[in-house]
């Protein structure tokens, strides 16, 4: 008797689309901050702050949707 409630590959494609779309919306939040950040003055170290914060998080996001992508190209 199988004890599975769902097979490996289900489970695989939920974790991966569930990665996907976290990664996919961290990119466009981080984006969003990263457009209000530029728009202030860059000479305050906050802003700069922000800035960086933001390139981190869209990084960040690009490297789970590449993981995504990786782990179904093989």
């Amino acid at each position: 008797m199988n004890n599975e409630l769902v097979s490996h590959d289900t489970y695989w494609w939920f974790i991966s689309l569930l990665t996907g779309g976290v990664a996919t919306y961290w990119i466009g939040i981080d984006s969003y901050r990263l457009k209000k950040a530029l728009a202030g003055d860059r000479a305050d170290p906050a802003i700069r702050d922000r800035i960086f914060g933001s390139l981190v998080g869209i990084v960040v996001g690009f490297v789970g949707v590449a993981g995504v992508l990786l782990h179904h190209s093989r």
